[in-house]
């Protein structure tokens, strides 16, 4: 059996649980503390809120295995109460691999009763003790992949981004950075930057050069799902805009104030180890942009940003921990 701590769960409460366990399933299944170690079928997270422990139990399939327990008392009785009830989910797993390897009576002979023995009343299931040799997960060693809910903390993310910024630039590609923190299960802040490289404009005078790079700070919520997640965050930041010709008039560069409202759909990846494909559609408000006048000897142009634009970020993240 694999036990996982958060960082929030203090290393006190950690080994007194720990203890508190290993003394309700003695004769049971072992204890695995190693968070990279191969995936146990009886898995057990450990997180800490503001109102006290939560446990939340994962079956060999990566799926719960019942509702998170809270464990509101302290000290040496609150571990004992948890460890109780680590003691009944694994000995529910046990019932039901005893009931997967001997179904009922009526297709088979009945078999005659064992001699006794001096053996433990329950004998460890092979996917729930760490000491036998096939310690790989059932859904392993079927081809599927072990996914887990264990809740991000802190995450990276790179992204393909595109946004739309004016008549006659119908679309500007760039690339972002973000990084995000987890204060609590599906909550989440963090900071953001995005580069869009020089591209030409097209106007009937000339061409002009846009260049565009913008930071933010963002907070949002988050599901957390097995294979998918959806969310919505919203941001505030600026925008540095560099707009460049040898016939422009007004424009240059300018520093605007830069609002955003993005959703999430996001996709583990199998295997991937905390890595997820991200497609985040977006909506921008871009506010007090200044009007571009381009003239030539014959003709002259006045471009005006959009205010309002559509974005679109498509690429990975990475949950760190």
């Amino acid at each position: 059996m694999l036990v996982r701590f958060t960082p929030q769960v203090a290393r006190s409460d950690a080994a007194r649980l720990v203890s508190a366990i290993r003394a309700q399933l003695r004769g049971m299944a072992a204890i695995e503390l190693d968070p990279g170690a191969l995936s146990l079928a009886c898995i057990v997270d450990v997180d800490r809120t503001e109102s006290g422990i939560v446990l939340r139990f994962i079956d060999g399939m990566g799926g719960d295995a019942g509702a998170p327990r809270l464990v509101t008392r302290g000290g040496e009785i609150g571990a004992s109460e948890g460890a109780a009830m680590v003691r009944a989910f694994v000995t529910a797993a046990v019932e039901k691999e005893n009931e997967a390897e001997n179904p009922a009576p009526g297709a088979l002979a009945p078999t005659p009763h064992p001699e006794p023995s001096d053996a433990p009343p329950f004998a460890p299931p092979p996917a729930c003790a760490s000491e036998f040799t096939d310690r790989a997960p059932r859904a392993e060693r079927a081809g599927a992949p072990a996914r887990s809910r264990h809740p991000w903390r802190g995450r990276l993310a790179a992204f393909y981004t595109g946004a739309t910024y004016a008549a006659e630039l119908p679309w500007h590609s760039g690339a972002r950075l973000e990084g995000s923190y987890s204060f609590v299960p599906g909550w989440y802040g963090g900071v953001t930057y995005a580069y869009h490289p020089n591209v030409e404009m097209p106007t009937e005078a000339a061409s002009v050069r846009v260049t565009r790079s913008a930071g933010a700070v963002f907070a949002g919520v988050e599901s957390n799902g097995l294979v998918g997640a959806f969310g919505a965050d919203a941001s505030a930041g600026i925008e540095h805009v560099t707009r460049a010709s040898s016939v422009l008039k007004g424009g240059g560069a300018r520093i605007v104030p830069l609002f955003a409202m993005r959703l999430h759909g996001r996709w583990r990846l199998p295997y991937g180890r905390g890595a997820a494909i991200d497609v985040a559609p977006t909506i921008e408000l871009a506010l007090g942009q200044e009007a571009l006048f381009v003239e030539s000897k014959d003709t002259a142009t006045r471009s005006v940003p959009a205010v309002a634009r559509f974005r679109l970020d498509v690429g990975v993240t990475f949950d760190l921990f």
